[in-house]
């Protein structure tokens, strides 16, 4: 009996470990994605007021792994971009709904596991 309550314990602190590492993994490729969205946009400067350079175009002009776009739902608000958005999607090993974001005028991300919010 005892053993096989050391042995659950044992399990659960090891799988609470793979999540953390999981989450910030996680939260590692959704920054690197934003990153290369708003590089993209940078690149096109021009169509900001056209509207004619989306967020659909801009990660077709990206590496961004498909995975990570299961996972994670991108959208760009204002024009010019004023913040990069990325939201979880219903599969999301975090849940879905939760938000990283990168601010422009701040030059930083902000959101889920980010800010004080803990993982």
């Amino acid at each position: 009996m005892k053993r096989t309550a050391i042995l659950i314990i044992l399990i659960a602190i090891i799988l609470s470990g793979c999540a953390q590492k999981i989450s910030e993994r996680s939260l590692k490729e959704v920054q690197n994605a934003l990153r290369d969205i708003r590089n993209a946009y940078q690149s096109r400067p021009d169509q900001y007021g056209d509207s004619v350079y989306t967020v659909e175009d801009a990660i077709k002009d990206t590496n961004i792994e498909e995975r990570v776009l299961t996972d994670w739902n991108f959208e760009i608000i204002g024009n010019p971009p004023e913040k990069y958005v990325a939201t979880t999607s219903m599969g999301n090993v975090l849940g879905s709904g939760k938000k990283v974001w990168y601010n422009v005028d701040e030059k930083a991300y902000h959101g889920y596991g980010i800010d004080k919010e803990k993982l």
